[in-house]
Protein backbone atom coordinates (compact mmCIF):
# COMPACT_ATOMS: atom_id res chain seq x y z
CA UNK A 1 0.00 0.00 0.00
CA UNK A 2 1.28 3.45 -0.95
CA UNK A 3 0.83 6.52 1.26
CA UNK A 4 0.67 9.90 -0.46
CA UNK A 5 2.56 12.75 1.16
CA UNK A 6 -0.68 14.64 1.87
CA UNK A 7 -1.69 11.70 4.11
CA UNK A 8 1.65 11.47 5.91
CA UNK A 9 1.35 10.07 9.44
CA UNK A 10 3.10 11.59 12.41
CA UNK A 11 6.75 10.56 12.05
CA UNK A 12 10.30 11.90 12.16
CA UNK A 13 11.90 10.77 8.90
CA UNK A 14 10.72 9.58 5.49
CA UNK A 15 11.81 8.37 2.09
CA UNK A 16 10.10 10.15 -0.82
CA UNK A 17 9.75 9.03 -4.42
CA UNK A 18 7.63 7.27 -7.02
CA UNK A 19 7.39 4.30 -7.11
CA UNK A 20 7.93 3.93 -3.37
CA UNK A 21 5.89 0.95 -2.15
CA UNK A 22 8.87 -1.40 -2.67
CA UNK A 23 11.20 0.62 -0.40
CA UNK A 24 12.90 -1.22 2.46
CA UNK A 25 14.22 2.02 3.97
CA UNK A 26 11.49 2.26 6.66
CA UNK A 27 12.22 -1.29 7.80
CA UNK A 28 15.97 -0.71 7.78
CA UNK A 29 15.87 2.56 9.70
CA UNK A 30 13.28 1.14 12.06
CA UNK A 31 15.70 -1.67 12.92
CA UNK A 32 18.44 0.89 13.56
CA UNK A 33 16.22 2.96 15.85
CA UNK A 34 15.11 -0.13 17.75
CA UNK A 35 18.58 -1.52 18.43
CA UNK A 36 19.70 1.87 19.79
CA UNK A 37 16.53 2.43 21.80
CA UNK A 38 15.52 5.53 19.83
CA UNK A 39 11.84 6.42 19.63
CA UNK A 40 11.87 7.68 16.05
CA UNK A 41 9.59 6.69 13.19
CA UNK A 42 10.52 6.47 9.50
CA UNK A 43 7.93 6.09 6.71
CA UNK A 44 7.69 5.89 2.90
CA UNK A 45 5.67 8.53 1.04
CA UNK A 46 4.77 8.91 -2.62
CA UNK A 47 5.73 12.28 -4.10
CA UNK A 48 5.70 13.43 -7.73
CA UNK A 49 8.53 15.78 -8.85
CA UNK A 50 6.17 18.73 -9.32
CA UNK A 51 4.87 18.22 -5.77
CA UNK A 52 8.25 18.17 -4.07
CA UNK A 53 8.36 21.79 -2.85
CA UNK A 54 4.96 21.73 -1.11
CA UNK A 55 5.64 18.21 0.16
CA UNK A 56 8.87 19.26 1.87
CA UNK A 57 7.22 22.30 3.45
CA UNK A 58 4.30 20.17 4.61
CA UNK A 59 6.54 17.55 6.21
CA UNK A 60 8.73 20.15 7.90
CA UNK A 61 5.66 21.87 9.35
CA UNK A 62 4.42 18.47 10.52
CA UNK A 63 7.61 17.98 12.53
CA UNK A 64 9.65 15.73 10.25
CA UNK A 65 13.40 16.16 10.75
CA UNK A 66 14.75 14.75 7.50
CA UNK A 67 13.96 12.88 4.30
CA UNK A 68 15.69 10.59 1.86
CA UNK A 69 14.91 10.99 -1.83
CA UNK A 70 14.77 8.31 -4.49
CA UNK A 71 13.62 8.18 -8.12
CA UNK A 72 12.75 10.69 -9.56
CA UNK A 73 13.45 13.44 -7.00
CA UNK A 74 17.22 13.62 -6.49
CA UNK A 75 17.83 16.27 -9.15
CA UNK A 76 14.47 18.02 -8.74
CA UNK A 77 15.30 18.94 -5.14
CA UNK A 78 18.45 20.91 -5.93
CA UNK A 79 16.81 24.32 -6.64
CA UNK A 80 14.79 23.98 -3.43
CA UNK A 81 17.78 23.71 -1.09
CA UNK A 82 19.36 26.55 0.86
CA UNK A 83 22.60 24.67 1.55
CA UNK A 84 24.25 21.90 -0.49
CA UNK A 85 27.41 19.94 0.32
CA UNK A 86 30.20 19.94 -2.27
CA UNK A 87 29.73 16.38 -3.53
CA UNK A 88 25.98 16.83 -4.08
CA UNK A 89 26.64 20.15 -5.82
CA UNK A 90 29.23 18.56 -8.10
CA UNK A 91 26.96 15.72 -9.21
CA UNK A 92 23.80 17.85 -9.27
CA UNK A 93 21.79 15.51 -7.07
CA UNK A 94 20.94 15.14 -3.37
CA UNK A 95 19.33 12.13 -1.74
CA UNK A 96 19.37 13.18 1.91
CA UNK A 97 17.76 16.37 3.25
CA UNK A 98 17.70 18.01 6.66
CA UNK A 99 14.44 19.91 6.89
CA UNK A 100 15.20 22.45 9.61
CA UNK A 101 17.60 24.34 7.33
CA UNK A 102 16.96 22.71 3.91
CA UNK A 103 20.48 21.32 3.66
CA UNK A 104 21.11 18.55 1.16
CA UNK A 105 23.86 15.96 0.86
CA UNK A 106 24.46 12.93 -1.31
CA UNK A 107 25.17 9.60 0.37
CA UNK A 108 24.57 7.48 -2.75
CA UNK A 109 28.05 7.90 -4.23
CA UNK A 110 30.03 7.33 -1.01
CA UNK A 111 27.70 4.48 -0.05
CA UNK A 112 28.20 2.80 -3.42
CA UNK A 113 31.99 3.00 -3.15
CA UNK A 114 31.86 1.33 0.27
CA UNK A 115 30.26 -1.73 -1.34
CA UNK A 116 33.05 -2.25 -3.88
CA UNK A 117 35.80 -3.34 -1.49
CA UNK A 118 35.09 -7.08 -1.74
CA UNK A 119 34.16 -7.16 -5.43
CA UNK A 120 37.73 -6.98 -6.80
CA UNK A 121 36.89 -4.73 -9.73
CA UNK A 122 39.77 -4.35 -12.20
CA UNK A 123 40.57 -0.64 -11.96
CA UNK A 124 42.42 -0.76 -15.28
CA UNK A 125 39.14 -1.42 -17.08
CA UNK A 126 36.34 1.05 -17.80
CA UNK A 127 33.00 1.03 -16.02
CA UNK A 128 29.88 1.04 -18.22
CA UNK A 129 27.43 3.32 -16.41
CA UNK A 130 23.84 2.90 -17.57
CA UNK A 131 21.65 5.93 -16.92
CA UNK A 132 22.03 9.69 -16.64
CA UNK A 133 19.82 10.72 -13.71
CA UNK A 134 20.64 11.62 -10.13
CA UNK A 135 21.76 8.14 -9.11
CA UNK A 136 23.98 7.79 -12.17
CA UNK A 137 25.52 11.22 -11.54
CA UNK A 138 26.43 10.43 -7.93
CA UNK A 139 27.78 6.96 -8.75
CA UNK A 140 29.70 8.34 -11.71
CA UNK A 141 31.32 11.14 -9.73
CA UNK A 142 32.29 8.77 -6.93
CA UNK A 143 33.89 6.36 -9.42
CA UNK A 144 35.76 9.14 -11.21
CA UNK A 145 37.03 10.42 -7.86
CA UNK A 146 38.74 7.08 -7.15
CA UNK A 147 40.27 6.81 -10.60
CA UNK A 148 37.87 4.87 -12.83
CA UNK A 149 37.15 5.78 -16.43
CA UNK A 150 33.49 5.68 -17.43
CA UNK A 151 31.46 4.95 -20.53
CA UNK A 152 27.98 6.41 -20.09
CA UNK A 153 24.90 5.17 -21.91
CA UNK A 154 21.42 6.68 -21.71
CA UNK A 155 18.26 6.21 -23.74
CA UNK A 156 18.66 9.92 -24.48
CA UNK A 157 22.21 10.45 -25.83
CA UNK A 158 22.00 14.16 -25.01
CA UNK A 159 21.55 13.34 -21.33
CA UNK A 160 24.53 11.00 -21.47
CA UNK A 161 26.60 13.75 -23.08
CA UNK A 162 25.62 16.26 -20.40
CA UNK A 163 26.57 13.87 -17.62
CA UNK A 164 29.88 13.03 -19.30
CA UNK A 165 30.67 16.73 -19.58
CA UNK A 166 29.86 17.21 -15.89
CA UNK A 167 32.17 14.36 -14.89
CA UNK A 168 35.12 15.49 -17.00
CA UNK A 169 37.82 13.81 -19.07
CA UNK A 170 37.44 10.40 -17.40
CA UNK A 171 33.91 10.05 -18.79
CA UNK A 172 32.75 9.45 -22.36
CA UNK A 173 29.48 8.62 -24.10
CA UNK A 174 28.74 5.07 -25.24
CA UNK A 175 26.44 4.97 -28.27
CA UNK A 176 25.61 1.30 -27.71
CA UNK A 177 25.36 -0.76 -24.55
CA UNK A 178 28.53 -2.59 -25.51
CA UNK A 179 30.29 -4.10 -22.47
CA UNK A 180 33.39 -5.33 -24.29
CA UNK A 181 36.47 -4.59 -22.19
CA UNK A 182 34.66 -3.21 -19.13
CA UNK A 183 35.25 -4.44 -15.59
CA UNK A 184 31.81 -3.52 -14.27
CA UNK A 185 28.38 -2.61 -15.63
CA UNK A 186 26.25 -0.45 -13.34
CA UNK A 187 22.53 -0.14 -13.99
CA UNK A 188 21.53 3.20 -12.49
CA UNK A 189 18.19 3.36 -14.32
CA UNK A 190 14.80 2.44 -12.83
CA UNK A 191 14.28 -0.18 -15.56
CA UNK A 192 14.36 -3.07 -13.09
CA UNK A 193 11.61 -1.47 -11.00
CA UNK A 194 9.31 -1.88 -14.01
CA UNK A 195 10.57 -5.28 -15.19
CA UNK A 196 12.11 -3.76 -18.33
CA UNK A 197 15.09 -5.14 -20.26
CA UNK A 198 18.01 -3.00 -21.37
CA UNK A 199 19.61 -3.50 -24.81
CA UNK A 200 22.97 -4.72 -23.49
CA UNK A 201 25.10 -6.65 -25.99
CA UNK A 202 25.73 -9.38 -23.44
CA UNK A 203 27.54 -11.62 -25.92
CA UNK A 204 30.42 -9.10 -25.96
CA UNK A 205 30.82 -9.03 -22.17
CA UNK A 206 34.11 -10.11 -20.57
CA UNK A 207 33.43 -13.14 -18.34
CA UNK A 208 35.32 -11.55 -15.43
CA UNK A 209 33.06 -8.47 -15.38
CA UNK A 210 30.69 -7.62 -12.53
CA UNK A 211 27.05 -6.63 -13.16
CA UNK A 212 25.66 -4.25 -10.53
CA UNK A 213 22.02 -3.13 -10.37
CA UNK A 214 21.16 -0.36 -7.92
CA UNK A 215 17.64 -1.78 -7.58
CA UNK A 216 16.84 -4.40 -4.97
CA UNK A 217 14.10 -6.42 -3.35
CA UNK A 218 12.68 -8.12 -6.44
CA UNK A 219 13.59 -10.25 -9.44
CA UNK A 220 15.89 -7.98 -11.44
CA UNK A 221 15.78 -8.45 -15.22
CA UNK A 222 19.17 -6.78 -15.66
CA UNK A 223 20.89 -9.29 -13.37
CA UNK A 224 18.92 -12.21 -14.81
CA UNK A 225 20.22 -11.26 -18.26
CA UNK A 226 23.77 -10.76 -16.94
CA UNK A 227 24.06 -14.02 -15.00
CA UNK A 228 25.28 -16.18 -17.88
CA UNK A 229 27.84 -13.62 -19.06
CA UNK A 230 29.52 -12.15 -15.94
CA UNK A 231 31.60 -13.26 -12.96
CA UNK A 232 29.26 -11.81 -10.37
CA UNK A 233 25.83 -10.16 -10.13
CA UNK A 234 25.20 -7.65 -7.34
CA UNK A 235 21.94 -5.95 -6.40
CA UNK A 236 21.54 -2.66 -4.54
CA UNK A 237 20.91 -4.06 -1.06
CA UNK A 238 24.39 -3.33 0.33
CA UNK A 239 24.36 0.13 -1.20
CA UNK A 240 20.95 0.77 0.37
CA UNK A 241 22.41 -0.09 3.75
CA UNK A 242 25.56 1.99 3.32
CA UNK A 243 23.83 5.13 2.01
CA UNK A 244 21.20 4.75 4.72
CA UNK A 245 23.84 4.40 7.42
CA UNK A 246 25.55 7.58 6.23
CA UNK A 247 22.21 9.43 6.27
CA UNK A 248 21.47 8.11 9.78
CA UNK A 249 24.84 9.35 11.04
CA UNK A 250 24.43 12.76 9.43
CA UNK A 251 20.95 13.30 10.84
CA UNK A 252 21.56 11.99 14.36
CA UNK A 253 25.30 12.32 14.97
CA UNK A 254 25.43 8.68 16.15
CA UNK A 255 27.26 5.66 14.70
CA UNK A 256 24.82 3.67 12.59
CA UNK A 257 24.27 0.03 13.65
CA UNK A 258 25.22 -1.36 10.24
CA UNK A 259 25.03 -5.01 11.28
CA UNK A 260 21.44 -4.63 12.48
CA UNK A 261 20.49 -2.67 9.37
CA UNK A 262 21.98 -5.26 7.03
CA UNK A 263 20.48 -8.20 8.93
CA UNK A 264 17.05 -6.62 8.59
CA UNK A 265 17.50 -6.20 4.84
CA UNK A 266 18.78 -9.73 4.32
CA UNK A 267 15.83 -11.16 6.24
CA UNK A 268 13.44 -9.13 4.10
CA UNK A 269 15.11 -10.47 0.95
CA UNK A 270 14.61 -14.13 1.93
Amino acid sequence: MTTRWQDAPQADFAVLGKPIAHSLSPMMHGAAFQVLGLEYRYVALEVEPEELAPALDFLRDKGYEGVNLTVPLKEAVMPLLDNVEDFALACGAANCIRLDDYTGINTDGPGFIETLHDLEIDERKDVLLIGSGGSAASIGLALVDIGFNLRIWSRDPNNAARLAARLGDQASVSVELDPKGVGMLVNATPASLFGESLPVLWGRCDPDAVAYDLAYGMQLKFLDDAAAHTRMCVDGLMMLMEQGALAFEWWLGLPAPRDAMLSCLLEAKL
